[in-house]
């Protein structure tokens, strides 16, 4: 060999550094490479997953937070215009609306605007969750009062009182008359400043499409924000929520949602890129530099930036519902939270695969000419590994490299084993958290059998069948049996069991003593088990139980509202052939179930009542069928004097005609002559005073004040006919505002005679007719201050006191006083006690006073004592509690 040829060869020791450095170097680049790809693609599937799950819990909870305000309006609407609920009646809607607030969590406050602006409205505090009533005075526009209730809904204390409120001129009211239907209000803030809130409103017309009012929920955005904060994202992910102009709607974080600018003393909401929070800010700048107008984001969109050297995913979906709400919601996940473990995981395997280049290449710079036979035994040995024979060890050598590599590859082939062992134990342990979930799923699947069950009501038998034969699936029994329980009677009955035979007690009604060891606990609500019936004490139970080759078992109660209903057991061939799991699916599937026979129960005593009540139709009808001639027959006899009354009503339509003409003739003919005698009498003194004598001038006033007398007679005894045959149609009335009616009324009597009047305040609201009301009280004050002799000042005190659902309102003068045997005729018709010299008046005052009073459903009496007074009073129904506390 020539010596160009012996310098063209490559040494040995290039020959295995250049190769396999250059292999190792390359598997190792691609192994981390590769590495990383699937690591960034593992990381943007993880955060898309768990964005579409946060968005699909969002969306679920605004769809059923946003459509409970507007069931509630359309319920309430709805029974409005059905003439369930009367839109007049501002005590019932209260009391309807204030359990309405204490049935839905969600909603904070429901009312009612009525086209006189008046406004009935109950509802929770946000922050403290009290309850409130809010009103206006007459159900019209006016004065607005606000007052906390009690665990009953009665008022107890006045939070706030507004001078003038018209539900009229609110945002609410308006957009609800403008769309004419069910609508969403632009989000506002409270005037308190507390939070924001949202109203769900709509307009009532009756059946000839007239105006009733409009109908209104609110609800307060903290909740969502609640909402928000509560959910997981992450370790450090935010999600909020902006309408299309990018005000903030809500958000998870604390930062706030809304401001009060320097300049200004009103709060308004904040812009999502003006957001204190700076993720939100950066979030919202981004969809707007990628979308330009935030109106244009239509369908889910994803999308990445860079945040203080930080990547975060990004995913926008829009949320609308038919009424109106347009918003965005943004879910945000930084890349760390994925990514800290992976790069650990990375910088692991860098480190590896840098020590195993720099040991494979000091192997291959120290081999001995000697290598080959220790390769063939290292690439045996590596032959046996790839096969799966990881007890492979390469004896040592007396050549110290050699040695080492053997060792090395002893250790490697350790490794290897451990780490094959690792992810041996890792595939198993995801095996089981596959298991986990396929048995939670099963588990979830199972109970959605049993909703259907219950909602299907289906027979015990049915539901108990079903159960089981689902039950096989999560659990290995052997046997199982559903026992329903008659704790009254003590018996138990077999109605399902896999296998389908009568188990060790049959099919009939078993006394519970049988099972008397089991009853405490299951009764507790707890588990019975017996884990061997080897080592378990000789019962009845114990007996049967052997007879069927059983050596464990548990029972689990079915209870419903805490009663013992039934038992779910499971029987096994093996001891403790179950676990805890089993157990506490038992457990769910037997709660789950307990409710589904109860129900089930209950549909079968409906339809058996159902068939009772049936029978006993079919008996009464054929009982009603006998009768049916005689009723027929005494039908026509009710025809002929129905034919009578109807003339006799005629004939009274005809008197009651007369009578009013009659009044009609009192009113116009007699009176006018009696003008015209007062006229002439009084011409007669003021034109003839100097013609006429004393005798002659007293007898001509005498004229003048009998005519007078007279009118006011005429006058007093049309109120009382007017009194018997006016329409009432009762109201709430203010007492207060009667007695300044009356009181106006009468100023100048008290004026000429310096009465002092006190009324004790306030005075109740009574269910009344405003002008019935002022002429029974502007009578008794009248009588009052008349009959106090003339040296001495009348003196009157009225004041009021509850009666239950009654208000006495008195009427106190310390005038001449009625002797006892008077009080009562002095209620009827020109009953008079003293001469009209002394005392004027007509005698009708007070038989108005007990007709008007009659009229109203009420009652009326006086107590005297002659020469010391007299204190008349007037008994009426209370118009409602409510208003009573306002005043």
């Amino acid at each position: 060999m020539s010596s160009s040829e012996r310098n063209s060869r490559v040494p040995l020791l290039f020959a295995l550094i250049i190769p396999i450095s250059a292999i190792i170097l390359f598997t190792v680049g691609m192994v981390l490479y590769i590495s990383y790809q699937n690591t960034q693609f593992a990381v943007q599937q993880l955060a898309r997953e768990l964005q579409n799950e946060l968005t699909a819990l969002i969306e679920e909870h605004l769809d059923q937070f946003l459509a409970e305000p507007q069931q509630i309006v359309q319920i309430n609407a709805s029974a409005i215009r059905a003439g369930d609920l009367d839109p007049t009646d501002q005590q019932g809607l209260m009391r309807r609306f204030w359990r309405q607030a204490r049935t839905f969590e969600d909603v904070t406050s429901v009312y009612f605007g009525n086209t006189q602006g008046g406004v009935a409205d109950a509802g929770r505090e946000g922050p403290t969750g009290d309850y409130y009533i809010i009103f206006t005075e007459d159900f019209r526009r006016g004065a607005f009062y606000k007052y906390a209730v009690d665990d009953q809904g009665q008022p107890t204390e006045l939070l706030l009182t507004l001078p003038d409120f018209d539900a009229r001129t609110r945002p609410w009211y308006k957009k609800a008359i403008q769309e004419e239907g069910p609508v969403w209000s632009d989000i506002y803030l409270l005037f308190t400043g507390q939070d924001m809130a949202l109203t769900a409103s709509r307009a009532v017309y009756d059946t000839d499409h007239r105006l009733l009012g409009v109908v209104a929920v609110d609800v307060f955005l903290s909740q969502i924000e609640a909402f928000l904060h509560s959910l997981q994202i992450g370790r450090s992910g935010q999600a909020f929520i902006m309408d299309r102009n990018g005000l903030l709607v809500a958000s998870s974080t604390r930062a706030p949602i809304f401001a009060i600018p320097p300049s200004e003393q009103t709060p308004t909401r904040l812009h999502a890129d003006e957001s204190e929070d700076p993720l939100i800010r950066e979030a919202a700048r981004t969809l707007r530099r990628q979308y330009g107008d935030y109106a244009a984001i239509a369908p889910i969109e994803t999308a990445s930036f860079v945040f203080e050297d930080q990547r975060f995913f990004l995913n926008t979906f829009p949320f609308q519902d038919e009424y109106g709400i347009d918003w965005l919601v943004v879910v945000l996940i930084p890349e760390s939270d994925f990514m800290a473990p992976l790069q650990a995981g990375n910088r692991l395997s860098l480190a590896l695969s840098a020590l195993a280049v720099l040991l494979a290449v000091t192997l291959s710079v120290v081999l001995p000419r000697k290598l080959i036979e220790p390769i063939q035994r290292l690439s045996q040995a590596s032959e046996a590994l790839a096969s799966g024979d990881w007890k492979q060890e390469v004896p040592g050598s007396r050549i110290r490299e050699l040695d080492d590599l053997a060792r090395a590859f002893n250790q490697m082939t350790k490794a290897l084993a451990h780490t094959f062992a690792r992810l041996e134990n890792e595939t198993r342990s995801s095996a089981r958290i596959a298991a986990s979930l396929k048995e939670k799923q099963e588990r979830l699947l199972l109970m959605r059998k049993l909703d259907r069950a219950v909602l299907g009501v289906e027979s015990p038998e049915s539901v108990a069948l079903v159960a089981l034969e689902e039950l096989r699936a999560l659990i290995p029994f052997d046997r199982a049996s559903v026992v329903t329980i008659d704790m009254a009677a003590r018996e138990g009955m077999l109605i399902a069991s896999i296998p389908e035979d009568e188990g060790p007690f049959g099919r009939s009604a078993v006394p519970l003593d049988v099972v008397r060891e089991a009853l405490a606990p299951l009764e507790a609500g707890l588990i019975y088990e017996i884990e061997d019936l080897e080592t378990a004490p000789p019962t009845a139970l114990t007996q049967g139980l052997r007879s069927l080759n059983i050596r464990s078992a548990f029972s689990t109660p079915l209870r419903v509202k805490n009663q013992l209903i039934g038992l779910l057991n499971l029987q096994f061939k093996t001891p403790r052939a179950y676990n805890d799991t089993h157990m506490q699916i038992a457990y769910e599937v037997a709660s789950a179930l307990a409710i589904a026979i109860h129900q089930a129960r209950l549909h079968e005593q409906v339809r058996r009542y159902a068939d009772e009540m049936a029978q006993r139709v079919a008996e009464r009808t054929a009982s009603l069928q006998a009768r049916v001639e005689e009723v027929e027959e005494l039908n026509r006899a009710l025809a002929n004097v129905m034919q009578d009354l109807k003339a006799a009503q005629r004939r009274l339509e005809q008197v009651n005609e007369e009578l009013q003409r009659f009044a009609f003739s009192v009113s116009h003919d007699l009176r006018a002559p009696l003008r015209a005698m007062e006229g002439f009498a009084q011409a007669l003194l003021e034109d003839y005073a100097g013609q006429l004598d004393a005798q002659g001038r007293e007898y001509a006033q005498r004229i003048v004040a009998s005519a007078h007398h007279m009118d006011r007679l005429i006058q007093d005894l049309l109120q009382y006919s007017r009194l018997s045959r006016m329409e009432m149609r009762l109201r709430p009335v203010n007492l207060e505002q009667i007695m300044d009616a009356a009181l106006g009324q009468l100023a100048s009597t008290i004026e000429e005679r310096g009465a002092r009047i006190h009324i004790e305040r306030p005075l109740p609201h009574v269910l009344g007719h405003h002008a019935v009301l002022e002429q029974i009280f502007t009578n008794l004050l009248s009588n009052a201050i008349k009959f106090t002799p003339p040296a001495k000042t009348p003196r009157v005190r009225i004041w009021a006191e509850i009666r239950g659902r009654w208000a006495r309102v008195w009427v106190e003068d310390k005038g001449i006083g009625i002797a006892p045997e008077h009080r009562t005729r002095i209620f009827h018709v020109f009953e008079r006690l003293h001469g009209i010299e002394a005392y004027p008046g007509t005698g009708i005052g007070l038989a108005v006073v007990q007709k008007g009073v009659e009229r109203l459903g009420g009652r009326c009496g006086v107590e005297s004592e002659e020469g010391a007074g007299s204190r008349f009073w007037v008994e009426l129904e209370i118009a409602s509690t409510t208003i009573d506390k306002k005043g």
